[in-house]
């Protein structure tokens, strides 16, 4: 490999993919509604189930063909069981108004459920 693309980032639009960051449709999603969905740039409100069933079967394949995926409520979910990660997002949380984001984190044990933060 030339060490001109070492560096992590994007050099090809073209080149094969490697490794990818997504994110399963669920409860944000789910919240959709016809009086939000434009607000939140959707055309429209989905078929959460469908949807699910279309992100499976995309990551599926591209695991099929060696990408890497990785999904952000893992992610997130390993993250936020690291305590100092967990104390710096409940300190964000009291600090600053960020709505659902961080209202799902309890103050008690972490029970490793990403789909509500």
């Amino acid at each position: 490999m030339s060490t001109a693309h070492t560096a992590k980032g994007l050099y090809s639009e073209v080149g094969r993919l490697r490794k990818v960051l997504v994110c399963r449709p669920g409860l944000a999603q789910k919240r959709l509604t016809p009086a939000n969905c434009h607000e939140l740039l959707f055309d429209d409100v989905l078929w959460v189930a469908q949807a699910r069933n279309d992100h499976d079967a995309f990551t599926s394949a591209l695991k099929e063909r060696d990408v890497q995926v990785l999904d952000m409520h893992e992610l997130l979910a390993d993250i936020v069981a690291l305590q100092p990660a967990r104390q710096w997002l409940l300190e964000l949380r009291d600090r600053v108004s960020l709505g659902d984001v961080v209202q799902g984190i309890p103050d008690v044990e972490w029970s490793g459920d990403a789909d509500h933060l």
